[in-house]
């Protein structure tokens, strides 16, 4: 065997092991409430979503909603004020969503939630969208 070839492999079955094995699919709004526990907003738009099922669960999602709204959800879902120049993770989960942020965007602030009794975590990016509207990126997961 190459040298490294052993750390490879190792690598590879983690990653494996770790996304699970039916790739990535496209979740239906319900399958995400039900995720959530919470009703998406109805006002969303340009709203995308992925999610990988295996062993664990990952949703990630984007969507546009005006602020008053986008204020509205992040109560709901964190619980908590948004801590403005905080990445709670969200440029580091992202693929196969178009316009996902590979470095945190200026403007934005973010927070997370653990939801032990459900074995959820919810971390959630809000960033300004043009006047009056933020774009949230949003990835829950399985604990």
């Amino acid at each position: 065997m190459a040298p490294g070839a052993w750390t490879v492999s190792v690598a590879s079955l983690f990653a494996v092991a770790v996304t699970g094995c039916t790739g990535e699919v496209a979740p239906t709004h319900a399958e995400i409430e039900a995720f959530l526990g919470i009703m998406l907003p109805a006002e969303m738009q340009g709203f995308a979503a992925n999610a990988e099922r295996g062993i664990n669960t990952l949703i990630r999602a984007r969507f546009l909603l005006p602020e008053t709204q986008a204020e509205a959800f992040v109560r709901a879902l964190i619980g908590q004020p948004l801590v403005p120049g905080h990445d709670p993770g969200i440029a580091a989960a992202g693929h196969g969503l178009p316009d996902w942020p590979e470095a945190l965007p200026p403007g934005a602030a973010g927070a997370q939630r653990d939801d032990w009794p459900r074995g959820r975590t919810y971390r959630l990016l809000s960033v300004p969208a043009g006047p009056g509207w933020r774009r949230l990126y949003l990835i829950a997961f399985t604990v």
